[in-house]
């Protein structure tokens, strides 16, 4: 899996050589027959695909692919500035898109002093954004995130372009190493690395990733062989393009989910469609040779997602309550700022107060970071955890939030305790969270989670009576339509009310129950 480094920059090409070896012809999986640990499933429709990861049985990650969407990230354009933004330290590039995306300065890094491609960098010593960037001017810049909701696509000019085991890095000529991949594969490894770019008399830099732990020179080579060309096809592009031009499309979200989510602990990729199936045959035997023996085919009767139990596992996804081993539970709420997390403990076995909070806390920090990967939560958490009097309690809870984060891909960081017993977490977003994408905006609240009550309503209508007909006092009968409960406060407690307000205002007013209204809309007429 990605390291932090590596998900900041790490892209594949749309397209792949020619060569190695041919693809084994895949297996078939009958109904929960696959046990393995990690497992790659793939479930293809013609108006939606999704990908599920499963670690131990259990649903670790979900990933949609809609019809007529596909995810920008890792694409390459030639973009124009067409604004800057001093006080956000950003410019605003069009790069073809509907909304211009937004390159902060942090994210020229040392583009700026080797964007050769262009060369219309100046010093990127000079910390003013006016003195490196200027309106009109044309950069090379890559999609780092996808647009999210109002937001457009997120861009960086530190570009990167990812391969099976290795991102090449244009502008940087360091060599780093996976984060998760410790010694003696990762100095054998950057080994390599350094010795394959000084063959090819190359001042690129590279990232080498977790895949490549079992990776052989011969696979490395011939990895940097493809990427070198990628990128000099790119260069070639940038002198003539004109400003907005993509110059390098990332592959399609299927075939990206099994280059970068099968890692080496995968050890089936079942896909329920055979020409999809086909197609991944024929990009394993192109560029991922080792993957060719774990796809497999699913042809049970029964759909992929319920034989190994993950329709069930998606619904708990986006429920607000989460149970934890014990009898504590989470409950998870979405803000527009964060997204909170409540701890709380039920009913605990403990000899004390302070073992009960202790006890859910632990189980809760194992729980957290996994719920925060399955749903794609980023940005800012903020848990609050059962207060704790011991602070070696609470430096274990702390342990065990961080050591459940090192599975995940993106980066996580979790801070210590606050004065009152809040623990705030940063986690990389990517992409929209899976609430985002399977839901929408509740119509009948509004996004607020509650509606008003039957007898709020009723003072809101009586109120809204006395101002339409204050002033024009007899007449007419009025009727009001409301919803079934307001209704029937009307008719019962409230109807004292009702007829007073009638009387002072000289009307007879009829009620009539309308089922297509909410309990806080009412109709005058």
């Amino acid at each position: 899996m990605l390291g932090s480094e590596e998900q900041r920059r790490a892209r594949l090409p749309r397209s792949a050589s020619d060569g190695g070896p041919r693809a084994a012809v895949p297996t078939t999986a009958a109904d929960g027959e696959v046990a393995a640990d990690d497992q790659l499933l793939i479930e293809v429709n013609p108006f939606e695909t999704r990908i599920a990861v499963l670690g131990g049985g259990e649903l670790r990650e979900l990933h949609l692919a809609r019809s007529g969407f596909d995810s920008l990230v890792g694409n390459v354009y030639v973009g124009e500035v067409q604004r800057l933004a001093p006080g956000l330290q950003a410019a605003f590039v069009d790069v073809g898109l509907p909304r211009p995306g937004l390159l902060r300065l942090d994210d020229l890094g040392v583009a700026a002093a080797g964007s050769v491609a262009l060369g219309r960098w100046r010093n990127p010593a000079q910390s003013s954004g006016d003195a490196c960037l200027h309106q009109g001017q044309r950069l090379l810049v890559q999609v780092a995130k996808d647009a999210i909701k109002s937001k457009g696509v997120r861009l960086t000019a530190d570009i990167g372009i990812a391969g099976r085991h290795l991102v090449l890095t244009p502008f940087d000529g360091a060599v780093s190493v996976s984060r998760r991949l410790d010694d003696p594969a990762h100095t054998r490894l950057k080994r390599l690395a350094e010795a394959a770019l000084r063959q090819r008399g190359q001042d690129c830099g590279c990232i080498v990733r977790t895949a490549a732990l079992a990776a052989s020179e011969a696979q490395l080579d011939a990895d940097l062989d493809f990427l070198l060309r990628r990128w000099n096809d790119i260069r070639r592009q940038c002198p003539t393009a004109v400003a907005p031009t993509l110059v390098h499309q990332e592959m399609p979200t299927l075939l990206r989910a099994v280059r970068d989510l099968a890692g080496p602990a995968v050890d089936n990729i079942v896909v329920d469609d055979g020409p999809t199936l086909h197609r991944l045959c024929d990009a394993a035997r192109r560029w991922l040779p080792e993957l060719s023996a774990a796809l497999r085919r699913h042809d049970g009767p029964t759909p992929l997602f319920d034989a190994y139990g993950v329709e069930p596992a998606i619904a708990r996804a986006v429920a607000r309550s989460v149970p934890l081993p014990g009898r504590g539970y989470l409950v998870i709420e979405h803000t527009e700022a964060m997204t909170t997390i409540d701890v709380n403990s039920g009913v605990g076995d403990a000899p004390s107060m302070e073992d009960t909070a202790f006890e859910t806390n632990r189980q809760a920090a194992a729980v957290i970071p996994g719920q925060l990967r399955l749903r794609n939560i980023g940005g800012i958490v903020v848990v609050d955890f059962i207060d704790m009097a011991e602070a070696a309690h609470r430096d274990e809870v702390l342990r065990v939030l961080r050591r459940a984060a090192a599975a995940d891909r993106a980066p996580f960081r979790a801070s210590g305790f606050s004065p009152l017993g809040l623990v705030e977490i940063s986690r990389r977003r990517r992409r929209e969270s899976l609430l985002g994408q399977v839901c929408e905006r509740c119509p009948a609240c509004a996004g607020r989670g509650c509606l008003k009550s039957a007898q709020s309503a009723c003072y809101d209508l009586l109120r809204a009576l006395r101002r339409r007909y204050a002033e024009s006092a007899g007449g007419e009968p009025v009727e009001v339509r409301v919803a079934e409960a307001v209704a029937a406060r009307l008719h019962g407690e409230d109807a004292r009310h009702l007829a007073a307000i009638g009387q002072a205002l000289g009307r007879t007013i009829r009620v009539r129950v309308d089922a297509g209204h909410r309990v806080d809309q009412f109709d005058l007429e």
